[in-house]
């Protein structure tokens, strides 16, 4: 059966085992404060250690015909989660299924599944170039509408690509897979900074095998070799996305049940001195944190990488 529990779970415990309350009772203010700082800054402590306290999730980035470098993050290019969690699409790939003239607002597509008002929209123009606008009303029947009338000409076929959600900004990204305008992915290799920026000529225009991924503060940057030749491609990527911020006290770690409670023991150890333990509990929370710390790495190692969400509860 699955376990949930809240930041504030996982903290009220951590004192619990530091003896900082007693049941029944209710931490005061600068407690909990002390607290959610202490956990904050542990999580990131696990992430350089290699514990990695990320929601590994699909996403996209859509290509833009001569482009080299894309910023992704809430304030990037345009890319979005590929993927849920579950496995479910949340993004759109469709084409249109009509011509559709300069100007024009209502257009046809093939399909509207996952095609949401408010949604990023982007229409490859019969010149080349991807048009984005928004999603104007919920799509009926084949008719999405969009706010921005098309600046130009669409043929019939074209590629149409919607969103709802930028990507946040990934700590790091693996397994890139080129899509075409058929759909199918063909694997390309990641590169490390200094191949990509001493080997590749950064003017070759063409299909893409290979990309670099620099982790800037916000947004990172992916850069893209050959730069592409087309809008109508997207590189496909499976992302870490940092999650270890446990902002709100509802927020709920949708992860492994087998991580609930070594976050709470290695709280505990984090935060003893804090709240006056002996020396001697505290010597017994250092241990007890250490074991389950070594549990979890070893148990992360076999299943590959630690894949949870956190959802407001």
């Amino acid at each position: 059966m699955a376990i949930t529990y809240t930041r504030n779970d996982i903290i009220y415990r951590a004192l619990r085992l530091c003896n900082a309350y007693a049941i029944g009772q209710t931490p005061d203010a600068d407690t909990l404060l002390n607290a959610v700082t202490a956990l904050r800054m542990m999580s990131k402590t696990l992430l350089a250690e290699g514990i990695p306290l990320v929601l590994v999730q699909e996403a996209v980035v859509y290509m833009v015909s001569g482009q080299a470098a894309y910023k992704l993050g809430t304030s990037g290019d345009h890319a979005s989660l590929y993927k849920s969690t579950a496995g479910a699409a949340v993004c759109a790939a469709t084409t249109l299924g009509a011509d559709e003239a300069l100007g024009q607002t209502a257009l046809t597509v093939v399909s509207v599944s996952n095609i949401n008002d408010g949604d990023h929209i982007g229409i490859l123009l019969a010149g080349g170039t991807m048009q984005w606008t928004t999603v104007s009303g919920t799509p009926t029947g084949t008719t999405v509408t969009v706010a921005a009338a098309l600046t130009g000409a669409a043929s019939s076929g074209a590629s149409v690509f919607a969103y709802t959600t930028l990507l946040t900004r990934p700590l790091r990204v693996r397994n890139p897979r080129l899509v075409a305008t058929t759909g199918k992915e063909t694997p390309i290799e990641i590169m490390e900074r200094d191949a990509y920026f001493s080997t590749y000529d950064k003017s070759t225009i063409g299909t893409p095998t290979h990309v670099y991924y620099d982790l800037q503060k916000d947004p990172g940057v992916l850069y893209v070799s050959p730069v592409p030749n087309s809008s109508a491609l997207r590189i496909n990527l499976t992302i870490g996305i940092d999650i270890s911020e446990f902002d709100d006290s509802t927020d709920t770690p949708d992860l492994p049940q087998e991580w609930y409670s070594p976050l709470c023991w290695l709280l505990a150890s984090e935060i003893g001195p804090e709240h006056g333990v002996p020396l001697d509990r505290q010597g017994y929370l250092d241990g007890r944190a250490d074991k389950v710390k070594a549990i979890c790495k070893a148990w992360d190692k076999e299943r590959g990488s630690s894949s949870f969400e956190l959802s407001a509860g």
